[in-house]
């Protein structure tokens, strides 16, 4: 299957895998699969599941992508705390402007970030795996997909940077919450 995003066929793909992801959500995730599977037959993409959603276990395509699918207690409290203080795609704008090293596609390997733009906006992150690419569609489940195997919502523009640590992630989360919220209100939860 072509990756390029106005590939007719890949357009229709994406369409597809966009209503699937919105409209089988919740007590419906399961039925995912089923769907991804069914559109095989029309589109022969590649897209495999990795993992199932857990639902006593949420994160989002930007946790999966920054190593911070677990935030260890008090940096979780934040989030907790404070709703507009999140790994989301605001906290991912952040990364892009202070830590993240751009890759020239000829320099891409495995364990890169990759991140799908709409209109200059963030939509979507994953990482390179040696036989595709493995991301996070909303808060449900983990695939394996070619560059534009993903819903349509996710962007036409891709980009690569190389992965930071978890750590590396964590301690950019404490930053950029302390950006948000002021050094005073993230000392007192996590006690710094």
């Amino acid at each position: 299957m072509s990756t390029s995003p106005q590939d007719t066929r890949l357009t229709r793909l994406r369409s597809a895998l966009q209503r699937i992801t919105t409209d089988l959500v919740d007590e419906q995730l399961d039925e995912q699969v089923r769907a991804v599977e069914k559109l095989r037959r029309c589109f022969g993409h590649s897209i495999t599941l990795v993992e199932r959603a857990n639902p006593d276990h949420e994160y989002n395509c930007f946790q999966y992508a920054f190593e911070l699918q677990v935030i260890p207690c008090p940096i979780s409290n934040i989030c907790g705390i404070h709703d507009g203080v999140y790994p989301d795609s605001r906290f991912v704008e952040f990364l892009l402007q202070s830590r993240l090293q751009h890759v020239a596609s000829a320099d891409a390997r495995a364990g890169d970030v990759l991140i799908w733009k709409d209109n200059n906006k963030v939509r979507h992150a994953g990482r390179r795996v040696e036989d595709g690419i493995v991301s996070k569609w909303g808060t449900g489940h983990l695939w394996r997909h070619d560059l534009f195997e993903v819903p349509s919502a996710y962007g036409d523009t891709v980009t690569s940077f190389r992965p930071l640590t978890s750590t590396d992630s964590l301690d950019a989360f404490v930053i950029f919450a302390r950006q948000q919220l002021g050094d005073d209100a993230v000392n007192e939860i996590v006690g710094r």
